[in-house]
């Protein structure tokens, strides 16, 4: 009798084991500002999460994200406003060159001045956009290399998710 409760208890606790095995990736890549598992899927903000820890993952993770988020909307935005500028700039240049009105050149005056400005712009969100976008993507290869660093195991008794058991960590 003394022997079936021994094991029945030892089934009951065998029971309780954490069963946590989630699917994690072995390796994860850093493409475009996004993690990629081995199979090229994209990595969801949860998983980053589950795999660097609510430390890494808050503290850098998110920042280093956003700023290559930004950095690239700056860059694109900048080189965009940019070559409208430039374009408005030399469609001026050759109005001004070309017609022999007043009105004309007084028009084609206000699209060099405008055009001027808006590579001005252009350049300033580029300038901006460039070192957050590298700043972002160096944090973000930080975690990279971080993740893919060989993992030792250990194997450990104590409190798990669902209660008391064997844990094997790796």
């Amino acid at each position: 009798m003394k022997n079936k409760l021994i094991l029945s208890l030892l089934l009951l606790l065998a029971t309780f084991v954490a069963a946590s095995a989630q699917y994690r990736p072995q390796r994860i890549e850093l493409h475009h500002g996004q993690f990629l598992d081995e199979n090229g899927q994209v990595l969801s903000d949860r998983a980053v999460q589950a795999l660097v820890g609510d430390e890494i993952f808050q503290e850098t993770y998110v920042g280093a994200a956003r700023q290559y988020r930004v950095g690239k909307n700056l860059l694109i935005g900048g080189a965009s406003v940019f070559g409208g500028g430039l374009l408005l700039y030399l469609l001026s240049g050759i109005t001004y060159e070309t017609t022999d009105s007043e009105s004309a050149e007084s028009f084609a005056m206000a699209g060099l001045v405008t055009g001027a400005c808006a590579m001005l712009a252009g350049g300033v969100l580029v300038d901006v956009g460039v070192p957050l976008m590298i700043v972002g993507t160096r944090r973000l290869a930080w975690i990279e290399d971080t993740c893919n660093e060989p993992k030792s195991w250990s194997l450990s008794l104590g409190p798990t998710r669902s209660g008391f058991g064997l844990a094997l960590s790796f």
